[in-house]
């Protein structure tokens, strides 16, 4: 389509229009990995922009040669591309095409490891949007700043750059809510940082004074995770709500609530699994298996380890996948067939080692009643909070579970188990005891 504008363009002797094709041509390649007919489009397209004098197209047909560059790692001939954009756009007083060079310039200076000339751009990107009142555009400088900043080991200068994000981008409401949840979520993992450096620094004395300060910043992290999974909550965005409930569950865990961490770690797997992010799925359902190895629940934890394991080995996360199957050893042995056969680590490429016929006859199918019972009360568990005093015949409608989480209560359950399971689950089967005996019905049945 944009070869056929293109080529009216040049029919009509349009060279404006013919530039715009041409950089459209231009992009189609790049994203089609053909870089070649790429940068060549992107060369053509600004000179047409010359003949025309247009200043402000020239500038995003460098921009769109500087990235072609760079992905033909040709670093240097795409700085100076970007480089001659930034020059054009000063000289045009496009403050835009100015910004966008900017970005483009700190971009490649940290691709190149130079971090410090990396952050002097990316703030003078920050300044030249906020002159021009691209909210949209500060928010991003800033949310560089804040990487640029991580990635140096500054920790208290991105966490400030965070919350400065913040509050540009509460200040637009709904307009950059997503932005918001990107600002709040990274708000609270360099506050998290913050922590982690003041419990490592062996300078700093043990004490009273040293104590406040992580705690301090622990509860800055904390708020501004509650915070991001709130704005999150009613966006249509799946990635924006699993994001947000992955630092959250960091966040929980660091503090030690377990049971809350393991309720946003799930809600963070089931987001970011929607929109093909395995190995976010992947860390969340190891805080979910950590979570559970820490309560004293071995069944769960393997679940959600083995349920990991998969998501790291989708993936590719060769480290992840390694994490998992520690984890998975230190939950307790492997079983097959629900006989111990030795550490999950041993397993072959190709899966478990065949058993012999009479070992796989002997072996028990399932897990037995107690196990199902104890499965149940943990899950009522992290809806109502404890299930200590719930008793196998109260109805489970009576200790807090209403019909909103018992919709997520029979998810939960079906996942668990690996289980067809009526919506209607909790009515139909009110008690513990009945949900026990049900979902064993439906083990043995599908089995």
């Amino acid at each position: 389509a944009a070869q056929e504008a293109q080529s009216s363009a040049a029919q009509f002797s349009d060279r404006r229009l013919e530039a715009q094709a041409q950089l459209t041509v231009a992009q189609v390649y790049l994203k089609r990995g053909e870089l070649d007919r790429a940068a060549q489009a992107a060369q053509e397209a600004q000179s047409l922009c010359q003949r025309e004098d247009d200043r402000r197209q020239e500038v995003r047909a460098l921009l769109v040669l500087s990235s072609v560059l760079m992905a033909k790692d040709n670093v240097q001939e795409a700085l100076d591309a970007a480089g001659e954009a930034r020059l054009v756009a000063e000289q045009s007083e496009d403050k835009e095409g100015e910004a966008n060079a900017l970005r483009s310039l700190s971009d490649i200076y940290q691709e190149r490891g130079d971090l410090d000339q990396a952050l002097e751009l990316a703030r003078k990107e920050r300044l030249c949007r906020e002159k021009t009142k691209q909210k949209r555009g500060a928010a991003l400088a800033l949310l560089n700043i804040v990487n640029l900043h991580t990635c140096r080991g500054e920790t208290k200068a991105a966490a400030r750059a965070a919350e400065a994000a913040r509050t540009l981008c509460r200040k637009e409401g709904s307009r950059l809510a997503d932005l918001l949840v990107e600002s709040l979520t990274l708000a609270a993992q360099a506050h998290m940082l913050v922590v982690s450096q003041l419990d490592e620094d062996a300078e700093q004395p043990e004490g009273p004074a040293k104590d406040r300060r992580m705690s301090e910043a622990a509860t800055r992290a904390l708020k501004a995770a509650e915070e991001a999974v709130e704005v999150a909550g009613p966006l249509d965005n799946n990635l924006a709500n699993g994001t947000a409930n992955l630092c959250h569950a960091e966040v929980l865990t660091m503090v030690g609530e377990t049971r809350q961490a393991i309720t946003s770690a799930r809600r963070a797997s089931e987001c970011l699994n929607r929109v093909g992010h395995q190995q976010e799925a992947g860390c969340a359902l190891m805080i979910c298996a950590r979570g559970y190895q820490e309560m004293k629940t071995p069944g769960l934890a393997e679940k959600a380890a083995e349920q990991a394991l998969d998501l790291f080995k989708s993936s590719g996360d060769s480290e992840g996948e390694k994490a998992a199957l520690q984890l998975l050893d230190e939950i307790g042995p492997r079983m097959v067939g629900g006989l111990t056969a030795g550490s999950y680590a041993d397993v072959p490429a190709g899966g478990a080692p065949a058993l012999t016929q009479s070992v796989a006859e002997a072996a028990p199918q399932g897990p037995d009643a107690a196990q199902v019972r104890e499965m149940i009360r943990r899950e009522v568990e992290l809806v109502v909070g404890s299930a200590d005093d719930v008793q196998d015949d109260i109805p489970l409608m009576d200790t807090g579970l209403d019909s909103l989480s018992s919709v997520q209560f029979r998810n939960d359950l079906t996942r668990d188990f690996n289980v067809k399971l009526p919506a209607s689950l909790v009515f139909d089967y009110p008690t513990i005891g009945a949900l026990t005996e049900k979902i064993l019905e439906s083990i043995r049945d599908q089995a």
